[in-house]
């Protein structure tokens, strides 16, 4: 057995998934190729660890012995380092690409409902997608260019489908490419269900800036008083506690000056920045 299909197949053991995520990633055209390059990596990063581990440890004048040993563990530990990163370097960049893609899930459905609509079957809407589109949907070439191509080579398309379905990071994609492999095994509601897709992702958008909404009315609240009520109600606490109030002593040392300085110039622009940060992280959720 090479050392590619060796270190594949200890890949797959881990995660089944794991070509999918290759491809599905776009980090590469197979598993195979990613599996090559890594190894290369691996190849030169475990040695020259090891190497370096046991130069340093006998410069310092510990016996050869100790510097194997502790050079052994070093390279065995980065090894074991790099074939976790080989298995979860492809599911990030699969989730990833999924992120990417899914705001971006109308432009594919729309084009392809378009030429449903004209009267094209399934297979001709995806080679004319694949022939006319490439470069508007752009973001979506790994799998158009995975349909158009098995169609071409005469495979069903139920079967084509399925497979890009579990090769696609996009939820809705990985949805309707199924939903379509099942109507093209009886070759009826093609249309019915892109359209389906469509309206399904825009009712999910719609509760989702719809529960957006509420989040960020919370979040603006909040801020408002923090912002602009706290300062004010601790600078007169704090006046008065200063200069005295209805016969109490006035408490030695409070600097009021010092305490409206912390909350004006510190404490509001920490929370402004974390509401901006909070904000931002919530809409990047949401794009149209």
């Amino acid at each position: 057995m090479s050392p590619v299909a060796w270190l594949a197949g200890i890949g797959e053991k881990l995660n089944p998934d794991l070509r999918y995520h290759v491809l599905g990633s776009g980090l590469s055209t197979s598993l195979e190729r990613y599996t090559l390059a890594y190894l290369i990596v691996m190849a030169i990063a475990v040695p020259s660890v090891a190497a370096a581990v046991f130069t340093l440890l006998e410069y310092r004048g510990l016996p050869a012995a100790v510097a194997a040993a502790a050079a052994a563990g070093s390279g065995l530990a980065t090894f074991t380092i790099m074939l976790a990163s080989y298995i979860s370097l492809p599911m990030l960049a699969y989730a990833n690409r999924g992120s990417k893609l899914e705001p971006r899930f109308l432009l594919f459905a729309e084009s392809l409902s378009t030429k449903l609509l004209a009267g094209a079957d399934l297979a001709t809407a995806f080679i004319m997608t694949y022939e006319m589109e490439a470069e508007e949907l752009r973001d979506f070439l790994l799998e158009v260019e995975y349909i158009a191509s098995g169609l071409r080579a005469g495979m069903p398309p139920e079967g084509v489908l399925e497979e890009a379905a579990r090769l696609t990071p996009s939820p809705s994609l990985k949805r309707l490419f199924t939903s379509l492999a099942a109507a093209a095994r009886t070759g009826t509601g093609v249309r019915e269900i892109v359209l389906a897709a469509i309206r399904e992702h825009l009712y999910s958008l719609e509760t989702e800036i719809e529960r957006l909404s509420r989040s960020l009315g919370a979040i603006l609240e909040v801020y408002v008083a923090a912002s602009a009520m706290l300062p004010v109600a601790v600078g007169v606490v704090g006046l008065l506690l200063a200069i005295g109030f209805q016969g109490a002593a006035a408490i030695p040392g409070l600097n009021i000056n010092s305490i409206l300085f912390l909350l004006t110039f510190i404490a509001v622009p920490v929370v402004s920045a974390t509401v901006v940060v909070l904000v931002d992280s919530m809409l990047s959720r949401v794009r149209i």
